[in-house]
């Protein structure tokens, strides 16, 4: 309960919401909030959503992305906040602009961040929004900063750890989201300086043929699965990261055959 508070706490701003669900009855429920201090919406079902959601354990979390997928499962202590932030600087915000800020929601809601930013500057320095204008400036300022600082540190880190795919991609999402400024033409060459290595570029191709493989694989066999991923075994990917999680992946595909090869 404690880290979810927490996440709850520091990306609210960013469009997060942290939703607890039980069928436990109302008494036990506002104990326990009251003994871990809940600060998200808590909901008591009547139906099933654990079955709904295909969870297999008690507790069990699952991050949605912004298109109503799921992005994640686990346990709620190992949410992996790299995965929110992505996620979440895709989030759609800001619905309610007053209408001197309106474009700038809707540029936002097209990933046009570096057109929002240009805009907002030029309303701040215009001094006729009013109070309501002003604080709502105020939030869009914030998110952007955050938007490009979140992506920035994401992909630094990635390279920092050798995860040469993660760290392209956000690149190349950031020279796309903030195309015509400084940080999108930087973040631009950073992405093709990872490319013009070739060992790296091993890496960055290993992640996008693996990532075009598992959106693939939805609800097939495990045996079709065991053969969509075989590739990334191979001699050209199997020391790349994405080789690796292909190999354990096949690993849990296996066992899941075995499974039901003896029930």
């Amino acid at each position: 309960m404690g880290h979810l508070n927490e996440l709850q706490d520091k990306y609210a701003a960013q469009g997060f919401t942290v939703l607890a669900v039980t069928d436990e009855e109302r008494g036990k429920v506002d104990a326990y909030v009251e003994a871990n201090k809940a600060t998200h919406p808590i909901v008591i079902e009547s139906s099933n959503s654990m079955q709904a959601f295909g969870g297999g354990g008690f507790p069990s979390s699952y991050l949605i992305a912004p298109d109503g997928t799921i992005a994640w499962s686990g346990h709620p202590a190992s949410v992996p906040e790299d995965l929110l932030e992505e996620l979440l600087t895709k989030a759609t915000l800001f619905k309610d602009l007053p209408k001197a800020l309106a474009s700038i929601g809707k540029s936002i809601g097209k990933s046009k961040l570096n057109d929002a930013l240009k805009a907002l500057a030029k309303q701040k320095a215009s001094g006729k929004l009013d109070r309501d204008g002003i604080a709502w400036a105020e939030k869009l300022q914030t998110w952007l900063d955050w938007n490009r600082n979140s992506v920035a540190k994401r992909a630094e880190k990635a390279e920092d750890k050798s995860d040469f795919y993660s760290a392209w991609k956000a690149y190349t999402s950031a020279a796309r989201d903030w195309k015509g400024g400084d940080f999108g033409k930087e973040a631009a060459a950073k992405a093709k300086a990872l490319l013009g290595d070739k060992e790296k570029k091993v890496e960055i191709d290993a992640g996008k043929r693996l990532a075009k493989i598992t959106r693939r694989l939805g609800d097939g066999s495990p045996k079709k699965a065991i053969k969509a991923l075989g590739p990334m075994v191979s001699k050209k990917y199997v020391n790349t990261k994405a080789g690796q999680q292909a190999a354990d992946l096949i690993k849990g595909f296996e066992r899941e055959l075995q499974r039901i090869k003896g029930g």
